[in-house]
């Protein structure tokens, strides 16, 4: 719809026990293994009798989503200017507000929190108590992710 602002509501949910631990042993799975594996749904990653858990709602340009070392999960609400974090209890909390419209989170290596400010045209970093320094500028970027070497990758936003 051209010449129209469209708002996106952007809800969070939460999966309940949605890690497992498997031992793979060598070799190849059978095919009709790797079909099933192919084939699973929700149910197979959701707790019997659990289903999906609504815990938050109403965000607005929310992007990547980057899990630090103990789990918790950090977020973008960039129309808001804020960070945001979902601790293990499944509980959002304000994490940083004033992000200049960080748009798209990773962690690094160095357990710094990336972000791209895309209006900006910068990169920074987040300390663990949420203080910022610029790591690269003249990048408009659009998503990213940063590697183990600490390299980051990141696409620029479309043309308008």
């Amino acid at each position: 719809m051209a010449g129209t602002a469209r708002s996106a509501r952007t809800q969070v949910h939460r999966v309940v026990l949605f890690a497992y631990l498997a031992t793979v042993g060598p070799g190849r799975a059978p095919a009709q293994e790797a079909a099933a594996v192919k084939d699973r749904g929700a149910s197979e990653i959701l707790a019997p009798g659990k289903g999906w858990e609504l815990i938050g709602q109403d965000y607005q340009l929310t992007a990547e989503s980057a899990v630090d070392k103990q789990g918790n999960i950090f977020f973008t609400d960039a129309q808001k200017d804020r960070i945001l974090k979902i601790d293990l209890e499944g509980k959002i909390a304000l994490w940083k507000q004033g992000s200049h419209g960080s748009h798209g989170v990773a962690f690094g290596p160095d357990g710094r929190l990336y972000a791209g400010q895309h209006d900006l045209k910068r990169m920074v970093a987040f300390s663990s108590d949420g203080v910022e320094s610029v790591v690269a500028e003249g990048a408009q970027t659009h998503h990213f992710t940063a590697t183990a070497r600490n390299h980051i990758y990141f696409s620029v936003a479309p043309a308008p």
